[in-house]
């Protein structure tokens, strides 16, 4: 069994190195700790008169935070009407100040029709752990030194590093954990595009002298 333990890493480190420069190339990945959900997506439907415009809608809805840059779509909803859809994001310290605003707005309009709904959670780009570097080298130049040592060589410096960290920051939406406890049921929407993420991960190709 040692024999082919040794034979497969044998084996695996030449696969890695560069033999012509005495290097080896390792990768190493930690998975982080998932952040819990800091902001809710808020959907915000307006459905107007077939003539009104953009400037007018966000003049109604300045109120409660919208913007140009939170309109999903608009389309015809009727031969009269417009339907404009805004989707927020909406910290959850202020989820319930904010369907507070928006349901004053909601009694406010007269004859256009206001409706919102919560269609998910996610954690923010600034909610999510730092990659933690140092123990990514560690790990990498300890996989560096027994794929070296199958072949009898030891690890020197570092020659190279690639940072493949980017899926540490993204946002990703999952199911309504936990806001049942802050708003209402009838404000809960669950769409069917919310799921469950993967949990992020920061990985390190770190390239080493061999000698």
């Amino acid at each position: 069994m040692r024999k082919l333990i040794l034979a497969l890493l044998t084996a695996a480190w030449l696969h890695a190195a560069d033999l012509d420069n005495n290097t080896i190339a390792v990768t190493a990945t930690r998975t982080l700790n998932t952040a819990a959900p800091d902001q809710a997506s808020v959907l915000v439907q307006l459905i107007t008169p077939r003539d009104t415009g953009l400037d007018a809608v966000l003049a109604k809805l300045q109120a409660v935070g919208l913007s140009a840059t939170d309109l999903a779509y608009v389309y015809t909803s009727t031969v009269t009407n417009l339907q404009w859809s805004f989707t927020k994001a909406t910290p959850l310290a202020a989820i319930q100040s904010t369907l507070a605003s928006l349901t004053r707005l909601q009694s406010s309009l007269g004859d256009e029709v206001l409706t919102f709904s919560i269609t998910g959670a996610h954690r923010s780009a600034a909610s999510q752990p730092a990659c933690p570097l140092p123990a990514l080298v560690s790990d990498a130049r300890k996989q560096a030194e027994a794929l070296a040592a199958a072949a009898g060589l030891r690890v020197g410096e570092i020659v190279s590093v690639s940072d493949q960290s980017a899926s540490a920051s993204v946002a990703v939406y999952e199911p309504l954990v936990g806001l049942p406890a802050l708003v209402p049921a009838s404000f809960l929407f669950v769409a069917p595009y919310v799921s469950t993420p993967a949990a992020p991960s920061c990985s390190l190709t770190l390239q080493f002298k061999l000698f």
